[in-house]
């Protein structure tokens, strides 16, 4: 196991066309992609010239980091929660409770490396959802990790260069209040961007230190 994680990211959600998908059974085909918004690079250096003022002593730096590795294996979708149900996990699908997109296979992705054409993107899962408007999407990921450019010493904590630290994600899931809407007649796409300024302002070390993200999602 690599490590925990979660990083954050500014998640929205765009829906586009992509022809004709709407199967006999009513679902519509949607697809789920990621990218990266703005310029990691630049972003590192606006947080090192900056030297994160006024934050916590035992944050880092995104200048100090080489890659944020994570281990995507399904994406939730939450459709609007009509007066007699409740949006719990337990609910069926139609019936305000989260439905589920499984990963073929484990999607192992380095955050910091993604594309940053928001057009696009690496593409998460393709699968089928009932037509509808979905108001929340969350990413459920296993295992991450985080390597460091340099030796990186945060709080009682030192990680050498090059060395792949195991992350901690808090209750395993990247959470975003996107919304977007499946139509009956057409196949979408869900746009999520990830952004790595908003997210490395959220991690930090625990005081048995191991890294931890707490993802900062939005809506594009």
């Amino acid at each position: 196991m690599h490590s925990k994680y979660i990083l954050p990211l500014l998640a929205m959600a765009a829906l586009g066309a992509c022809g004709d998908g709407t199967g006999s059974n009513g679902r519509a085909d949607v697809r789920v992609l990621m990218s990266q918004g703005g310029s990691a690079s630049a972003g590192a250096a606006l947080l090192a010239s900056a030297s994160l003022e006024g934050a916590p002593a035992d944050r880092i730096s995104l200048a100090a980091v080489d890659s944020l590795n994570v281990t995507i294996t399904s994406v939730e979708a939450l459709p609007p929660v009509s007066a007699d149900t409740t949006a719990s996990d337990s609910a069926k699908e139609g019936q305000g409770g989260w439905v589920t997109l499984t990963l073929p296979t484990p999607l192992n992705i380095n955050l910091l490396r993604l594309p940053t054409d928001t057009t696009g993107g690496v593409q998460l899962v393709r699968g089928t959802l009932l037509p509808g408007t979905y108001k929340r999407v969350r990413l459920v990921v296993s295992e991450g990790s985080v390597v460091f450019k340099q030796a990186t010493t945060v709080g009682q904590a030192t990680f050498a260069a090059g060395q792949r630290a195991p992350l901690e994600v808090p209750s395993g899931k990247i959470k975003t209040a996107a919304n977007f809407t499946v139509g009956a007649d057409s196949a979408s796409a869900v746009r999520l961007v990830f952004d790595p300024n908003a997210t490395v302002r959220n991690v930090t070390v625990t005081g048995s230190g191991r890294v931890k993200i707490n993802p900062v999602l939005r809506a594009k």
